[in-house]
């Protein structure tokens, strides 16, 4: 069996519904996504004690990036997500298995911190993660620790992710790091490919997906 971590989006974590059938609870074990990667070898690193953060709305108030207001308080969820990953993989994850990571919108900021905190990551898998300035210096910090970084994107528009780009204090266009490759697939919103049975299985057999999780590489597509 392959470990790996899911990693939730925003206000994802329903504490009174656990129910795997939700969409928002595609992370569970139980889930479609989940029962789906199970079949090639692909389970939660501790089914039992999942992997949470609070999942709460950060990066909203951009006027904490400017002076005089400058302020972290806007990113305190993904600050203490980052650390919770990071110290949950110490404990859980044996260093000579490959960890895996698998995270929605800004679960991806959670694992930015998680990785410029020192954790090594060797294959992450980042759907819908919004690109944020003010999130820059930890990505750039935590890229030597990331060994393969699949962003995938919906090949149209995804409302939700642009949203999430908002708020950093930053006008125009943040481009993603070189070193990542871009999967865009048409159709999946912002959180379809997660939950659907339109993508799941097909999309992630048919589109590479479940190969990258396995260790294979994954062509870049635009």
């Amino acid at each position: 069996m392959i470990p790996f971590i899911p990693v939730q989006g925003t206000d994802t974590w329903h504490v009174d519904d656990p129910d795997p059938r939700q969409p928002y609870n595609w992370w569970r074990s139980g889930s479609l996504l989940l029962t789906e990667l199970a079949v090639h070898g692909l389970q939660p690193l501790n089914a039992a004690d999942p992997f949470i953060w609070s999942t709460d709305l950060d990066g909203a108030k951009f006027w904490e990036r400017w002076p005089p207001f400058k302020s972290r308080k806007d990113k305190r969820d993904w600050l203490a997500g980052g650390n919770a990953l990071r110290w949950y993989a110490t404990y859980y994850h044996d260093r000579r298995e490959p960890l895996t990571v698998i995270s929605h919108s800004h679960g991806a900021q959670v694992v930015h911190y998680a990785a410029a905190g020192g954790l090594r990551i060797d294959y992450w898998l980042d759907i819908a993660g919004p690109v944020r300035s003010d999130v820059l210096q930890e990505t750039a910090a935590g890229l030597d620790n990331i060994g393969h970084w699949l962003h995938v994107t919906d090949g149209a528009f995804d409302l939700i992710q642009a949203l999430g780009d908002l708020g950093d204090g930053h006008l125009g266009h943040v481009p993603r790091p070189s070193r990542v490759t871009t999967l865009s697939l048409s159709g999946i919103s912002h959180s379809e490919l997660l939950s659907s049975p339109l993508f799941i299985p097909r999309a992630w057999r048919e589109r590479g997906l479940i190969q990258f999780l396995l260790g294979a590489e994954v062509a870049h597509v635009v």
